[in-house]
């Protein structure tokens, strides 16, 4: 994955885009009030006053604009979760089991052995927090000596749920009113993505974005990724950090709704695979006859957070199999490395002076790609270039 350059956007046009006098910001601020005015859950409307009101309780359109272009959208779930561990149940010491019993109860619930599943779900649910849980299985989990009565029923462990979630579906639905996305977003969608210049999907690094006029009216060839789901988080569903300049395959078919704040990915704003995972080449019998190469982290994947996001991220969106069809491409890599020696090109630098302005520009054409570390996300397949020539030896400077 490569982290998207962020100098490149236009913030002038962004701002206009989340100004006072944009669709966005105004129509915002009419479903809040619009909300308030109704009958919102203590939870949501709390939430409301904290992120969007001054200090007499009137909605602001600079909190708004303010929330909108956070560039750490994260910051806002958690809130989210201490807010309903307050509200819902008592204290907001129980955040981290609302935020993170999901992803424990799937790990579980991918595990086959009943005393690794009992050990799993037993390292969230305890006795001190039992009164969270709705069902009866739950209570049975901590108090039955018989693992068979429960550990080995996937249909019992599935029913473990919050006893609030009624209420936290409600919350979803009330930021669901006051952020519409679907009724904004043809109003400003393929203005913003053109001002972004994400030209590259961030994350295979394979699809080109292109930006074109037509009648008149700008068009994107990407989609816009919800890197926190909108269907989960709909609070974010309308923030500037939380769009990701995607392609199709990557967004619609791979990603979907996953969760990728109880699952982390890498977040291509502050983050990219870099060095920690590099394309290498497993094995090849001759110079025009790879069998076989592979994308994986250079470091083993024990409990790191980096670690976790890169290889989610890897598998979310299957890199390891779609990069098997670049093979041919790798092929070239090798015989033009091969072909064009170190000597070779100081000869060509020195016969064309003055055609190219280094051996990095001269190496770029010759491989049809940017080979500077910081140029990965400006056309496909360069992290594969550029990995494939480090793991060759190939030295661009």
């Amino acid at each position: 994955m490569i982290k998207i350059n962020k100098s490149l956007f236009d913030m002038d046009h962004i701002k206009e885009i989340y100004s006072v006098k944009g669709d966005i910001i105004t129509e915002i601020k009419r479903c809040i009030i619009k909300k308030r005015s109704g009958s919102p859950t203590p939870t949501a409307n709390q939430l409301v006053e904290l992120w969007f009101c001054d200090s007499i309780g009137a909605v602001s359109e600079d909190k708004i604009i303010k929330f909108l272009l956070s560039e750490n959208p994260a910051e806002y779930i958690h809130a989210y979760y201490e807010k309903i561990s307050e509200l819902l149940f008592g204290d907001v010491r129980w955040t981290n089991v609302l935020e993170y019993w999901p992803r424990i109860k799937e790990k579980a619930l991918s595990e086959r052995d009943r005393v690794t599943r009992k050990n799993i779900i037993t390292s969230i649910i305890k006795t001190e927090n039992l009164f969270m849980f709705d069902n009866i299985t739950a209570t049975q989990l901590l108090s039955s000596p018989d693992l068979k009565t429960i550990y080995s029923q996937k249909k019992l462990i599935e029913k473990i749920n919050f006893k609030h979630q009624d209420e936290i579906q409600k919350i979803i639905e009330d930021f669901a009113d006051i952020f519409d996305y679907d009724a904004l977003a043809p109003k400003f969608r393929s203005q913003l993505l053109s001002v972004m210049k994400v030209t590259v999907c961030p994350y295979c690094n394979r699809q080109y974005i292109t930006n074109f006029s037509n009648n008149g009216k700008q068009r994107v060839t990407a989609d816009i990724d919800h890197f926190y789901a909108k269907d989960l988080y709909p609070f974010l569903s309308l923030s500037l950090y939380n769009f990701i300049p995607s392609c199709q395959i990557c967004n619609s078919r791979f990603k979907g709704t996953k969760d990728f704040y109880l699952f982390p990915h890498v977040y291509p704003y502050d983050q990219e695979f870099g060095t920690k995972a590099k394309f290498e080449l497993l094995d090849f019998d001759s110079l025009l006859n790879i069998t076989n190469f592979n994308l994986s982290p250079v470091f083993q994947l024990h409990e790191n957070v980096a670690c976790e996001e890169i290889h989610n991220s890897i598998e979310t969106f299957q890199l390891n199999n779609v990069y098997k069809s670049h093979t041919d491409y790798v092929r070239e890599i090798i015989a033009k490395a091969k072909i064009y020696s170190d000597e070779q090109l100081r000869e060509y630098l020195a016969n064309f002076d003055g055609l190219f302005r280094d051996k990095e520009e001269m190496l770029g054409i010759l491989y049809g790609s940017y080979l500077g570390k910081e140029d990965a996300g400006r056309r496909p397949l360069s992290k594969l270039t550029q990995d494939i020539l480090d793991d060759l030896g190939v030295d661009i400077k």
